[in-house]
């Protein structure tokens, strides 16, 4: 992925085979999310982003983390902003305590990019393909699932479980 990122529909019409084929998967998503509480606004996402930084300013905000991680997660997919911006990436750091100045000398060096990119290895090597990426017993669910998969999974580990 770029530095700025890429056009969200020629990457997801590239990746998919088709922009339709994108759009059903993006409903899918809203779908099994619709009672969560999560507003998915694919309409105001106009790239898809290279998220290297954003995950520099989870590694940087620590303890703070989870925090960061959900503004950055509510920014990009219920607001719409461009994650790969510095400076958007700096505001919604304030958003969680974090100095915007700090955060934004942080984010022009390299400060955290050889860690990030160490927790990537690691998560390939351990299987990761995609996110969500969710291990319940011996089964594994990447990607947005309907609550009905989560339950069915859970009453297959509790079975083995029993074995």
């Amino acid at each position: 992925m770029p530095p700025a990122g890429m056009d969200r529909k020629t990457y997801r019409s590239l990746k998919f085979g088709s922009w339709e084929y994108s759009q059903t998967l993006d409903a899918k998503t809203v779908q099994a999310t619709q009672n969560d509480g999560i507003e998915f606004r694919y309409d105001l996402m106009t790239i898809t982003p290279n998220t290297l930084k954003a995950h520099r300013l989870v590694w940087l905000a620590a303890e703070r983390a989870t925090a960061m991680a959900e503004r950055i997660f509510q920014a990009y997919f219920s607001e719409g902003k461009d994650i790969t911006n510095s400076d958007v990436l700096a505001q919604l750091a304030t958003d969680v305590g974090l100095e915007k100045d700090t955060v934004l000398a942080f984010l022009n060096s390299d400060a955290g990019v050889e860690e990030v990119q160490q927790f990537e290895q690691q998560a390939r090597a351990g299987g990761v393909q995609g996110v969500p990426h969710i291990r319940i017993g011996e089964q594994t669910l990447s990607g947005a699932q309907p609550l009905e998969v989560f339950f069915t999974t859970v009453q297959d580990a509790v079975q083995l479980q029993s074995m």
